[in-house]
């Protein structure tokens, strides 16, 4: 989905590398809902992923953020 969108593959490789430390991410369902953050590249050919998050289970949440030095965290919280 985020290769669809226009992210670039190292960047998608890398958030979902960081995501599995903490969920499994074959674990989404099909019409669950994902808030996708982007920004734009120098480049112009790809999005810059910003962050990502989606709902668990009621109240739980977990988010995917970038953070300065280019690379990703994540936190499961409410």
């Amino acid at each position: 989905m985020l290769l669809r969108i226009g992210v670039e593959p190292d960047e998608v490789r890398a958030a979902i590398g960081a995501l599995r430390e903490q969920f499994d991410p074959r674990r989404l369902r099909v019409g669950q809902d994902l808030t996708v953050t982007l920004g734009p590249r120098a480049d112009g050919d790809y999005h810059r992923l910003n962050g990502l998050s989606f709902d668990l289970d009621f109240p739980d949440r977990m988010v995917v953020s970038r953070l300065p030095d280019g690379s990703f965290d994540v936190t499961r919280g409410k």
